[in-house]
């Protein structure tokens, strides 16, 4: 299912127009028309707004996000094993720069010849400075991140380590955390 479609499933259950979901988030109703029909993503913190506007379960919650994380299936942008895998792992920044450091060969899974502007280089650079510099777009149609990721020759979980590194420098606290959620958690968080 394709994130627009999920989005608008959602608002037809919660009985919300394009007009009062855009009222209550203060967007505007064609940019809510834009999302529906996949002509645009919202910005994160504007699909925790979303989600809070229509008052989403958290097992509703966490598939909005995934879903605008990963894009489409047509089209992915990241992994959904790797988005499914991060409940069970944890990692800070020295086991982050671990993993990078074993990862062998750059310039091949990145197939450029000049690794210095490689994606290689940025990566390693974002991690060495704790997520202050360089610049990922988590989930585009054209964003690589994910897709080099996923083609990396390590364990599902250092994949899922490494993305949980870059999504909690990136991704609002409350995005990060539903998507970390276990399943236990996300029942004890609906439940309050």
């Amino acid at each position: 299912m394709r994130f627009g479609e999920y989005l608008e499933k959602l608002m037809q259950k919660k009985k919300v127009t394009q007009m009062k979901l855009a009222e209550m988030v203060d967007i505007s109703q064609p940019t809510v028309n834009m999302f529906l029909s996949g002509g645009r993503l919202p910005a994160f913190e504007t699909l925790v707004r979303i989600a809070d506007a229509l008052h989403l379960t958290m097992k509703e919650r966490k598939k909005l996000f995934k879903l605008r994380l990963i894009i489409d299936t047509n089209n992915p942008a990241w992994d959904e094993k790797i988005i499914d895998f991060l409940p069970s792992v944890k990692v800070d920044e020295e086991e982050a720069k671990r993993i990078v450091q074993s990862i062998k060969n750059w310039a091949r899974v990145c197939r450029k010849a000049d690794t210095e502007t490689s994606f290689a280089v940025k990566i390693k650079k974002f991690i060495m400075s704790g997520g202050k510099e360089g610049g990922f777009d988590l989930s585009s149609h054209k964003s690589r991140l994910g897709k080099v990721i996923s083609s990396l020759d390590i364990p599902l979980e250092n994949k899922a380590k490494l993305a949980l590194f870059i999504f909690s420098h990136l991704l609002p606290e409350e995005y990060l955390k539903t998507l970390t959620a276990s399943d236990h958690e996300r029942n004890a968080l609906h439940a309050q």
